[in-house]
């Protein structure tokens, strides 16, 4: 399965930058560099391990990982550890950044 993601700080008027993630069921984003897609700000908004996108069944869903920042889908901000389910072309919003 392929997860392709676009990314953008908030607020940015440039093109999203793409991520590709091949052959992946679960992906986390974080500052760390132990995240699979690693977003990196000077505010330093996004926590360590701040989220994770699964792929359950073809079926996708994203976690929040209990970041201080939170993260947000369709305005509404996720609990940590609770799966909420994405449609293709949703945006979610992690911290100062937001990703398709």
């Amino acid at each position: 399965m392929v997860i392709k993601l676009l990314v953008r700080q908030v607020g940015e008027t440039r093109e999203p930058t793409e991520h590709v993630f091949r052959d992946q069921d679960s992906i986390t984003i974080g500052r760390d560099g132990s995240a699979d897609l690693t977003l990196l700000d000077d505010q330093m908004m996004v926590s360590r391990l701040h989220a994770q996108l699964e792929n359950v069944g073809g079926l996708f869903q994203l976690s929040d990982m209990g970041s201080r920042n939170f993260s947000t889908i369709r305005g509404e901000q996720l609990i940590p550890g609770h799966f909420y389910p994405l449609s293709s072309g949703d945006v979610f919003h992690i911290a100062n950044f937001e990703v398709q």
